[in-house]
């Protein structure tokens, strides 16, 4: 596959966003929240389980909208500009850092002039959603609010329903629909659909984020319309519907309208999607699993998803792949969970065909089952999350170990080897 880019484009460290070499360059913090591990390194089931059940409900939203939308009873609505045909200079924002592997967030600013949130950059699902000044619950109370009165650019749309994820524990996320102008580290979106939500669902009290920018398709779009990355490609604002993902304990990036070559090493090598007629997820096909160099599980569909902390596979091929591990153990049978001998943690790689790109034992490893044990909790989760019978989930701890390029306009993913200096740790 042949790819070229204008070297003008956009970096964000948890939005780190740099333009190019003639432009002035702004570094904008993807930051890491909600640890999976206590302060005496023992695993966290109660936290693990409450993610799991926030992505189940995520992704069963998720493939609603898009068989919906496939049978033609929902439509993605056009919501292109005329292209500015220019690169507006980037604007710098503050540095931050915070917690451990669970999720990846940076701040984008909505309405005119600009009120700033600190969201989770999720490429495994299509809405962007904000905390309400309508929302009055506990829940939101620590959370930074959008005001619409605020803001001259701010827009409400009317007739066209409500934004709404219900959970298992039958409570939202909802909200009223509104257009505004949104920027990302000094990428700027006018008239982009967004949900300022007046109802918080429980699973996000105590998590630091006010919201969620989703980078998949629009097909899964509950909104129904495009995305921040194909909006600012339509308008003028980034070379190409592509952006790299490099995420570590320290400086990660997301960068905007192609990838950051400082971050890896030789070829990227690319996968098209599985779906390339009107895709919805981040999804590639022909996946297979290794345990050393013994091949546990093949010909799989795998989804990318940054909103993710864990790798979720379907229990039955999960447990095959942890027969191959000596020693290992269910631990926690209703969420999936393994433990294995904490002085040998395996080596677990995933292949597309070429490649085999592994997951440390130190991202492997989840922590103690408990205080004291000697052994350890696999990141490796026999869960299926309602997705279909084969897909596995590949969420942060594969991802800290590779440059991801996710590819909107050639519908490919691509994975590079990361160099010494940027090893994802």
């Amino acid at each position: 596959m042949t790819l070229k880019w204008t070297l003008l484009a956009v970096i964000i460290h948890t939005f780190v966003v740099i333009a190019s070499s003639a432009a002035n360059f702004a570094v904008v913090p993807l930051c890491k929240g909600l640890s999976l591990t206590t302060t005496d390194n023992v695993f966290n089931l109660e936290k693990a389980a409450l993610q799991a059940t926030i992505l189940e409900d995520k992704h069963r939203q998720n493939i609603d909208n898009y068989h919906q939308r496939a049978k033609g009873r929902m439509k993605v609505r056009d919501t292109a500009l005329p292209p500015r045909y220019m690169y507006k200079e980037r604007q710098s924002e503050p540095l931050i850092d915070e917690n451990s592997d669970s999720e990846w967030t940076g701040f984008v600013s909505i309405g005119t002039p600009g009120q700033k949130f600190l969201v989770d950059v999720d490429t495994g699902s299509s809405d962007l959603w904000v905390t309400s000044a309508s929302c009055n619950s506990s829940i939101c109370a620590s959370k930074r609010k959008y005001e619409a009165s605020l803001s001259p650019t701010s827009m409400q749309i009317q007739g066209e329903g409500a934004f709404e994820i219900v959970y298992g524990d039958k409570s939202t996320v909802s909200g009223p629909i509104y257009r505004d102008t949104v920027n990302i580290g000094g990428i700027e979106v006018q008239n982009q659909y967004f949900s300022p939500v007046t109802n918080l669902s429980r699973q996000f009290d105590g998590d630091p984020i006010d919201g969620i920018i989703g980078l998949a398709f629009p097909s899964i779009s509950n909104i129904g319309r495009d995305t921040f990355i194909d909006n600012a490609y339509q308008q003028g604002a980034i070379p190409a519907r592509v952006f790299g993902l490099y995420l570590a304990n320290t400086g990660s990036e997301l960068y905007l309208g192609g990838y950051d070559q400082k971050h890896f090493t030789g070829d990227i090598e690319y996968h098209s999607l599985q779906v390339n007629d009107n895709p919805g997820f981040w999804e590639i096909g022909g996946a297979s699993v290794y345990v050393g160099d013994t091949l546990a599980q093949g010909t799989f569909p795998t989804i990318i998803d940054s909103g993710t902390t864990l790798v979720y596979g379907p229990p039955d091929m999960v447990k095959s792949v942890y027969a191959l591990i000596p020693g290992a153990a269910v631990f926690d049978e209703k969420q999936g969970f393994y433990s294995f001998p904490c002085r040998s943690t395996p080596k677990v790689s995933f292949s597309w065909g070429g490649r085999k790109w592994s997951i440390p034992g130190d991202s492997f490893n989840l922590g103690l089952t408990r205080a004291g044990a000697s052994t350890c909790v696999g990141a490796l989760v026999g869960n299926s999350l309602g997705l279909r019978r084969s897909t596995w989930l590949l969420g942060g701890r594969f991802l800290k170990h590779v440059y991801t390029v996710f590819d909107a306009d050639e519908l490919a993913i691509g994975f590079a080897q990361l160099r010494s200096a940027y090893s994802g740790v």
